[in-house]
């Protein structure tokens, strides 16, 4: 394991872990200075971490301007099901994950720390509350919503330090009319699945979405139909988490104008989870729009298929990196890499 931190930043990180301890931390980096690549782990379990100062001396604002933040943008992406040795960082030789290897290199890997739980349900309760399992309201794989006496890492972040909160993805921890809720959880904006069910249709025929302030009221969305996939698979699940969470990004970049105001994005992807059609089932319980690149792999067909949704969620994964980049917030922002538990043998892998 390496730091290289500061005060604060260490300040920082303690605060975060109440988050991610019991999560299985696969990945926590922020972008920064170049870092000497991190040792391969030694256990199963994983993570990684790279904080960055979040006053560039190289950049002065213009006249009139206001200085650079001093808490960090916090993006925290969770995969569905994803294995900590499907990735190269982790000593995967067949999957390719340049992306995911490359925050792992300029962060921190952590190889000893466990999920939660074995199922999502629990596994994400945990995550969020930061209780162990023995303590969490949310035990197994049931559809049961956090209670109101809840409080999770989002209604401290937007309350205490005034970030802007956006979840995206599948949440399952309550839908609307509960506790559970994102909107009543800190999040300010969401756009996802809400429970099990929905959450692993991976061509979805539609989103709910939670809009607060739109003409005046909070509305929530039940049927925000996705036309392309009616009758028909267009849109991929993935893809869709990944254009929002790229829009997210632009819309509440911290800028002059907002006075640096930061955001906490929690993305959590279903991938690589198996897919659960329901009535539109093929029968081919790992579906993806292609296989590339492993087409040529004289693997079972569903071994492609989770090969390949994993190197989509790395690309996703790549994308936001660059988003970053390009709107000059990579030394500015912490991202942690994760998922909810292992890996899965379901759909044929």
């Amino acid at each position: 394991m390496q730091m290289k931190l500061g005060g604060r930043w260490v300040r920082q990180i303690r605060g975060a872990f109440s988050l991610a301890t019991m999560a299985g931390i696969f990945v926590f980096a922020a972008h920064a200075q170049p870092a000497r690549p991190a040792a391969p782990g030694k256990a199963p379990g994983l993570g990684t971490v790279k904080p960055t100062p979040t006053k560039r001396p190289d950049v002065a604002p213009r006249p009139g301007q206001k200085k650079s933040p001093d808490t960090p943008n916090i993006i925290f992406i969770i995969a569905d099901d994803l294995g900590w040795g499907e990735l190269g960082s982790y000593g995967q030789k067949l999957i390719k994950t340049p992306n995911l290897d490359r925050l792992a290199a300029e962060g921190m890997r952590f190889s000893q720390c466990y999920a939660g739980s074995p199922v999502g349900n629990a596994s994400r309760a945990s995550l969020m509350t930061g209780l162990h399992s023995g303590h969490a309201y949310i035990r197994g794989s049931r559809s049961v919503p956090l209670r109101g006496a809840d409080h999770i890492i989002p209604m401290y972040l937007r309350g205490t330090r005034k970030y802007q909160t956006i979840a995206l993805g599948k949440w399952n921890l309550g839908g609307k009319g509960t506790k559970g809720a994102p909107f009543e959880k800190g999040f300010n904006q969401w756009m996802g699945f809400v429970d099990q069910t929905h959450a692993n249709n991976h061509y979805p025929q539609f989103v709910w979405r939670y809009t607060p302030g739109v003409r005046g009221v909070n509305s929530w969305n039940g049927d925000v139909q996705i036309h392309a996939n009616i009758g028909k698979r267009t849109v991929y699940s993935t893809d869709l988490i990944t254009r929002a969470a790229l829009n997210a990004v632009r819309i509440y970049r911290p800028a002059w104008e907002t006075g640096f105001r930061p955001f906490f994005l929690y993305l959590s992807y279903t991938a690589p989870h198996a897919n659960n059609q329901l009535a539109r089932a093929t029968g081919m319980g790992m579906e993806v729009p292609s296989d590339a690149p492993y087409s040529h792999q004289r693997w079972p067909r569903a071994e492609r298929n989770k090969a390949a949704i994993i190197s989509r969620l790395d690309n996703a994964v790549g994308q936001i990196m660059a988003m970053l980049k390009k709107y000059d917030m990579d030394k500015d922002t912490l991202i942690f890499f994760t998922s909810d538990n292992g890996p899965h043998q379901e759909g044929g892998n």
